[in-house]
This record gives structure tokens, sequence and C-alpha cells, in this order.
């Protein structure tokens, strides 16, 4: 979009998920799609070096190693929520219940079991555009699944617009004190599927 706009360079900041083989799978994947020019890695040590060796030899791509300044103080996972669930109740100060017509809609992310909506209450759901990027965000309510109808609280937005329905993993109960508005609703069971978790936040969160 940046290209067809005209922009002459563009700054992607990449999310900070490193650690684990995810975090190592997902920028490595991330950069692959992209194709940048330039890859600026700010890092305290060599924490980045597993990422930037699978593109040490691909002449279309600068690397530019920039160490952190001491100065720079990193949050904590709890400072990080704390900072999310200040603009969570800010953002849905306007917020009303709505009802959205599923039918047709293309479904993405954590989607709930129809048969099996324990946990789904609370639920953090995006409401897309053709091009898939957010509209708007809701509050998952409750859904018939007879008529496909989706209740959700959410600031007003025009549905004719929605192409598509996120459902994240995220819980908010918007009515907890800070500090535990915000928790995972899932965990993988052993057998590699998701189970609902009681709305308390995760240990060490």
């Amino acid at each position: 979009m940046a290209l067809e706009e005209g922009a002459r360079r563009t700054l992607i900041d990449s999310p900070g998920l490193l650690h684990g083989g995810m975090g190592l799978e997902f920028q490595i994947q991330l950069i692959d799609l992209l194709r940048p020019d330039h890859i600026v890695a700010l890092q305290h040590g060599r924490e980045l070096e597993q990422v930037l060796a699978n593109f040490a030899r691909r002449p279309d791509i600068q690397t530019h190693r920039i160490p952190v300044y001491l100065v720079v103080v990193p949050r904590t996972a709890s400072e990080r929520r704390r900072y999310r669930e200040e603009w969570f109740p800010s953002y849905f100060a306007g917020a009303w219940v709505q009802q959205i017509a599923l039918r047709g809609q293309g479904l993405q992310g954590r989607v709930p079991d129809p048969d099996n909506l324990s946990g789904a209450s609370g639920g953090l759901v995006s409401f897309n555009d053709p091009e898939n990027y957010v509209i708007v965000l809701g509050i998952f309510n409750e859904f018939d699944p007879k008529e496909h109808i989706l209740t959700v609280l959410a600031p007003p937005f025009d549905p004719t617009s929605v192409a598509s329905v996120r459902f994240g993993s995220v819980s908010l109960d918007l009515e907890a004190p800070p500090g535990s508005m915000e928790c995972h609703r899932f965990e993988t069971s052993k057998r590699g599927q998701p189970r609902a978790r009681p709305h308390t936040p995760p240990p060490g969160l």
C-alpha cells in the first residue's frame, strides 16, 4: 500500500517476538516475505544473529547492526500489558452492544466452536476490510449459531464494510482492576487442540 501511495521509503518496525523457535521463525519469515533492501538490527549483544545469518548471503539485502543505547530501559511483560490496559477502556468508552451477521463473512483465528462456546465470552475480535486491515475491535458477547449472528461490544462502525472477522486469543474484562483486565483465553492441550482457560492472567504476567 505504501508503494501504491508513492512512498519512496517504507520503514517497518517489526514486532519484538524473538525468543524460542516460534519467535525466530516468525522474524525469518517476515523478512523473507517483505524482501527489504535493508535490515537494521538493534541488539544488545548477538541475540539477532540467528535471524541475520539467513540473509547474510543475499546480495539484495544490506544488514546494519546497531547497538541499543544504554539509556534505553526495556519494559517488562507486566508493564507492557498495563500500558495496553490503559488504552482499552478509552478505546471502548463509546462502545455499545451490536449484532453483526456472520453469514458470508470470512472467519479467521480462534473461531469459537458453535457447539461449545465455553470461554468465548469476552474474547477480543477484529472486524477487517477486504484488504484484511482492521476496521474496529470488538469484545465477544454471544453467538447465535442458527442465525449466524455475533453480538459484540464495539465502537460504532459500518458493518457493510466488513469482509472478514478475526477471533483472537486474548480475553478482556473492562470491569477488572488494572493488571488483571487482559488474559489469554486458550492454551494448547496435550493433543494440540486449544482449550479454554479460566479468566485469570497466566503466571508471570
